[in-house]
């Protein structure tokens, strides 16, 4: 698949702090600072197995792109999003 090589690179919130919507902030912010510089589509890589990172990124319009191993032997998935 081609991919887009805008990519929103790591999300990452403190377990404390969790589900408090931190992680969907992090992302509509990056999300939105690509839109306002006319990037027409951003790409984000997770794990496969990684559920809560897989689940923010579907969530906030991310659909699944392309499935490879970026490290032998772990399994991820590449999801993306267009943007206006």
């Amino acid at each position: 698949a081609d991919l887009p090589p805008a990519e929103v690179l790591a999300v990452a919130v403190d377990g404390a702090a969790a589900g408090r919507g931190i992680g969907r902030q992090l992302v509509e912010a990056a999300v939105a600072e690509f839109a306002r510089r006319r990037v027409p589509a951003v790409k984000v890589v997770a794990g496969a197995d990684n559920d809560a990172a897989l689940g923010l990124y579907r969530a906030t319009g991310f659909v699944d792109a392309a499935r490879f191993e970026v490290h032998a032997g772990t399994p991820s998935i590449a999801l993306v999003r267009s943007l206006p």
